[in-house]
């Protein structure tokens, strides 16, 4: 438990690098907590069975930890929910989505709708719709595009999606509610 309260945060940073750890301070005290109950049991207890109480009352206040404090937070950050509710609220009645590679079912649970697997060269074709058309892509996919776009291109937003950097790209300029005058 010590080496997972200690080697967590390294391995969130590894994992998420852009992101910074702000986990709820009673996730953090019920972390060391957990790890702390069956050491100090172990220390001051000579019984083995207030220490074997010890060691499992420490590893249900870890699960509950882990249940309730950290996978929502990872979630925030593996779960393409962000970005597909990003199109969600920009789509028009006509638009449509496609994906640049391979179609991944989560982003077709949270986009509710269904998705269209391209290739990068076929997002000018794509994007010459008169609606107003969207792609997923990972990042690295359409770095040259970004970089020097022969089309109409607009970066709706940049969200890394598990290990994945992953990007929304319009055809059309957009604003969100908050952004109009």
């Amino acid at each position: 438990m010590i080496v997972a309260v200690a080697a967590g945060p390294y391995f969130l940073r590894r994992e998420f690098p852009e992101v910074t750890l702000n986990l709820p301070l009673y996730v953090v005290i019920g972390w060391g907590l957990a790890g702390a109950i069956p050491i100090g049991a172990g220390l001051l207890l000579k019984k083995r069975m207030g220490l074997l109480s010890a060691c499992i009352a420490g590893s249900c206040l870890a699960l509950l930890i882990l249940a309730a404090g950290i996978l929502p937070w990872v979630n925030e950050h593996k779960s393409p929910r962000y970005i597909c509710g990003l199109y969600n609220v920009l789509k028009e009645d006509d638009s449509q989505l496609a994906m640049v590679g391979s179609v991944r079912e989560e982003y077709v649970f949270y986009a509710h709708t269904r998705i269209r697997g391209i290739r990068p060269e076929e997002l000018q074709k794509f994007f010459s719709m008169p609606a107003r058309m969207f792609c997923l892509a990972r990042k690295r996919d359409v770095q040259p595009l970004l970089d020097d776009p022969p089309f109409p291109l607009h970066v709706v937003t940049e969200r890394r999606v598990s290990s994945r950097l992953m990007v929304l790209l319009c055809n059309q300029p957009w604003l969100l509610d908050e952004d109009k005058p």
